[in-house]
């Protein structure tokens, strides 16, 4: 209901440069941290002769914490909450989205660039989808340019930023595979990536879809095209895709668990 009563506000889009200068200082902001990350020692992990992908990781972890932070304030004010809005807080949602989807478009440029960039260096290690982050990357900088300006977007564009949430650990994940660090930390940060995972990209992204299911006869009657199809097409098949995922979430969650038991037996019998 929540949902709708924020598509039903259908604020007008107003002219501003917010936007623009976020995706600037976005864009910025990651040549910074990166390069600050890859020419300063940190935690003893980076140095001059550091890899590119452990900054890139490092940077892509920053921006996955502020965000989150973000999304949830977001999600538990204008979603969560059963407060009835009046039309000009519709209009103030609305600009906020705005700004972070320019974060996001801010951020996949510079990444993207990022990882084009070095190529060569990423592409040695197999524990990264260089081609899969690339698509990713492609496929939402598509879906905010088509969307940016309808404010029906706003409702899904929160929930789905908010599964940034589970790429925190995610970026934590290939950074302790690149340094090789196993046992009970390791552990711990793959149960952190589950839970969140399916806490944002299953359960608060269901509700999305379920939403859908219920309104699909509103979202093609009164939806633009290209959100009919964002909707109804889109959004479902990224649904699955994360059903597909998470499976292997589950497998990989069990695989270690089996180890760590496995290990544990073999010191008892030692």
């Amino acid at each position: 209901d929540q949902a709708k009563h924020l598509c039903s506000q259908n604020p007008k889009p107003t002219p501003s440069m917010t936007p623009l200068f976020v995706f600037g200082a976005t864009f910025a902001a990651y040549y910074g941290s990166f390069f600050l990350l890859f020419k300063t020692k940190v935690f003893g992990l980076t140095s001059n002769n550091c890899p590119v992908v452990v900054p890139m990781e490092m940077t892509s972890c920053l921006h996955s914490i502020l965000v989150s932070i973000a999304m949830v304030y977001l999600y538990a004010t204008y979603i969560w909450s059963d407060e009835t809005f009046p039309p000009e807080r519709g209009q103030k949602i609305y600009s906020e989205v705005k700004t972070a989807a320019a974060v996001l478009v801010g951020y996949l440029c510079a990444d993207g660039i990022a990882i084009v960039w070095n190529r060569e260096e990423v592409k040695q290690y197999k524990f990264i989808d260089f081609v899969g982050q690339l698509i990713h990357h492609a496929l939402f900088l598509v879906l905010v340019a088509l969307n940016y300006h309808q404010p029906k977007f706003l409702y899904a564009f929160i929930v789905l930023y908010l599964g940034e949430m589970s790429t925190v650990f995610l970026s934590l994940r290939t950074l302790f595979r690149y340094y090789g660090i196993e046992g009970a930390m390791r552990f711990l940060v793959d149960l952190f990536f589950a839970f969140f995972f399916f806490v944002t990209r299953v359960f608060a992204f269901g509700f999305v879809v379920l939403d859908v299911v219920r309104s699909r006869s509103v979202i093609l009657n009164t939806f633009p095209v290209q959100q009919q199809v964002m909707f109804l097409l889109l959004v479902p098949l990224a649904y699955c895709l994360n059903l597909f995922w998470a499976v292997k979430v589950v497998q990989g969650v069990l695989k270690k668990v089996k180890g760590l038991m496995l290990d544990s037996d073999t010191k008892k019998t030692h």
